[in-house]
């Protein structure tokens, strides 16, 4: 299913894509652990930059699964860094947040559900694959507490855009906007044709009925 909302959040998306190419590059570059896969990683940071270019060039085509599919495969990328870095304590998981961020934006609750799964299933194996020194917080631990952070992340973000939505909502109610009437030609044939759109037209002032009314009477 198209939204509106949906070619934007691609375009986010494609900059977050970006962005994380420049974030695993910098771990490269900058000193990091010794048992990394630099080959592999430099091959995340390259497939992260051309799927930027891709989704930024098709986003206006973007449907409500499609941003899913785009999420998906962010998090498979991410995980795939995880497994790469050769530590649990990597940087990586970081950028799990820009994905649940973009999912809050995007995905009703069950969609917003959708991805955490997805996040916490390919972050699971990825984790599987390494071991922890005795220095350092165990798999699981790990594994636990990046479920708590990223789904108080998600259900906080949530909140805060079905409060944003609600208010945007009321201000168009006290603005006077109405509906275009089903009375106008013109939008009576863009229904007809299937290509309708909700039009909102100011409401007329209660003194200009009045004055009609007024108008009719003599």
């Amino acid at each position: 299913m198209r939204t509106r909302t949906a070619p934007q959040m691609a375009r986010v998306s494609a900059l977050l894509y970006g962005c994380s190419s420049f974030f695993v590059t910098a771990t490269i570059v900058l000193p990091h652990p010794p048992g990394a896969d630099i080959a592999g990683l430099w091959i995340v940071a390259g497939v992260a930059l051309l799927a930027s270019v891709a989704i930024f060039a098709l986003s206006d085509r973007f449907s409500t699964g499609t941003i899913h599919t785009v999420l998906l495969l962010g998090s498979g990328l991410i995980s795939a860094c995880v497994a790469l870095s050769g530590s649990p304590s990597g940087v990586y998981a970081a950028m799990f947040i820009w994905v649940v961020l973009v999912a809050a934006r995007s995905f009703s609750l069950f969609g917003l559900v959708f991805q955490l799964l997805g996040i916490l299933a390919t972050y699971g194996v990825a984790l599987s694959t390494l071991t922890a020194s005795p220095d350092e917080f165990p798999i699981t631990t790990r594994w636990l507490l990046s479920v708590f952070a990223l789904c108080v992340t998600g259900v906080i973000s949530l909140r805060l855009v079905s409060d944003a939505r609600k208010k945007e909502a009321e201000l168009i109610r006290m603005s006077g906007m109405r509906p275009a009437v089903s009375g106008d030609p013109a939008h009576r044939s863009a229904h007809l044709d299937g290509r309708s759109e909700m039009r909102l037209e100011p409401a007329p002032a209660t003194g200009n009925l009045a004055g009609r009314a007024g108008s009719s009477a003599g």
